[in-house]
């Protein structure tokens, strides 16, 4: 199973608890281009995750009831051009593919996703 799937399975299997678990993947995996999107001042709650790579933007985002919204945005320069509403699967898809090009070059991407999914 690559990475795509073991996301799925794991977004399938407990919806509100995916977001802490993706988070910390993608904190672990690539520290620099993920921003953790928290409220509150003394007990935070994690609200989001937002990876940026390259010209591209991911946000993956808990609205607090109902499912998570997951978009893409094309940014060029710092300007964001087009933000596109994805289906968690089709935003996971790309996430998926980005982790597994970094996996190829990033000891720390094959570590967390190692460490977190049981692959690589």
């Amino acid at each position: 199973m690559g990475v795509a799937g073991a996301l799925s399975q794991q977004y399938a299997a407990d919806q509100r608890d995916f977001l802490p678990l993706l988070a910390r993947l993608l904190k672990d995996a690539l520290p620099s281009e993920v921003q953790l999107m928290e409220s509150g001042f003394f007990k935070k709650t994690l609200r989001g995750v937002v990876l940026t790579h390259g010209e591209s933007r991911f946000t993956l985002e808990d609205p607090g009831q109902g499912a998570l919204e997951a978009s893409h945005t094309r940014v060029v320069r710092g300007i964001a051009l087009k933000t596109d509403r994805l289906s968690i699967e089709e935003w996971l898809e790309l996430v998926s593919q980005m982790l597994e090009e970094s996996a190829k070059t990033s000891a720390n991407a094959r570590s967390a996703m190692a460490k977190t999914l049981g692959l690589v």
